[in-house]
């Protein structure tokens, strides 16, 4: 079962949240005296793939007035949570070192960034919050010091990562009674696992007449043929239909290019290749 992570009412108040968790805010200001330290959050990139790493990162900003001098962000110790689908949720203790005092009225420090990989679709929250961490300060030359406290939160989308199809070798012309091999090389990301079926005469209902990634296959008689190949990983799979036109008469194979598309580029370069094809069929037909 996958495993999530919301906020409780209390801190989604302190974090700037709805308290059914749909509006969620990383920035926080908290007043310390006559300074206002001012929090970021974020996931960079905040949508990832599953099996993807997001980075996250911490900036702290403290101002005060024109007699704030000598800002200083203490050492201190900030929690991190979130959840990462069926395993237990990540956590950890992030440390943040010391600063030097700054010469004017703002400073400002930043944890070192954090990875974390999601392996599972969803949306999850990930938290970051620290307890009575200390500052310090000269005001109109007098030292003075103080703490803050903060708990914030931010979002993270994972998409579900289908297969992506690189490269396919088809034929478009090819005699009856002569073999073709076919191939494809497709890529799963880091979930991997992948799996290849072919069905050469596809008809509407898929049936794999092979399972090998580079089968060989011929067609016993002439006409025009649709083919399906299907690649699959755990979290789906991804089609690729192509059409095969099969000469009674011998001729030699003339293959799909195994160049690498994506996208609608596949779709536009079996569009081009189906229009030479036809444009073939009609002059040997004039012969």
């Amino acid at each position: 079962m996958r495993q999530k992570r919301y906020l409780s009412a209390a801190a989604a108040l302190t974090a700037g949240l709805a308290i059914d968790g749909t509006a969620l805010a990383d920035t926080v200001d908290v007043g310390v005296q006559n300074l206002t330290v001012s929090a970021v959050w974020r996931a960079q990139p905040s949508t990832i793939q599953q099996g993807g790493t997001t980075a996250f990162k911490l900036s702290l900003r403290a101002t005060g007035d024109d007699a704030t001098t000598g800002i200083k962000f203490g050492a201190s110790t900030f929690h991190f949570e979130s959840g990462t689908g069926d395993s237990a949720p990540t956590s950890a203790d992030l440390a943040l070192a010391p600063t030097a005092p700054s010469a004017g009225k703002t400073a400002s420090a930043m944890l070192a960034p954090l990875s974390v990989t999601y392996f599972e679709d969803g949306v999850y929250t990930a938290t970051i919050s620290a307890h009575d961490a200390g500052i310090q300060w000269n005001q109109g030359g007098v030292a003075s010091s103080g703490t803050y406290s903060l708990n914030i939160g931010t979002t993270i989308n994972v998409g579900s990562a289908l297969p992506t199809i690189e490269s396919a070798s088809v034929p478009v012309l090819i005699g009856a009674g002569d073999t073709f091999g076919f191939s494809a090389l497709a890529d799963a990301g880091a979930l991997g696992g992948l799996s290849y079926q072919w069905d050469f005469d596809y008809d509407g209902s898929f049936a794999a007449d092979s399972t090998q990634q580079n089968p060989n296959f011929a067609y016993s008689e002439g006409g025009t043929y649709t083919g399906m190949l299907r690649v699959l990983s755990d979290t789906g799979y991804t089609p690729f239909a192509f059409t095969v036109n099969v000469m009674q008469d011998n001729v030699v194979p003339m293959p799909l290019p195994g160049a690498v598309w994506g996208g609608l580029g596949l779709v536009a370069a079996v569009g081009l290749l189906r229009a030479r094809m036809a444009l073939r069929a009609q002059r040997l037909q004039q012969f």
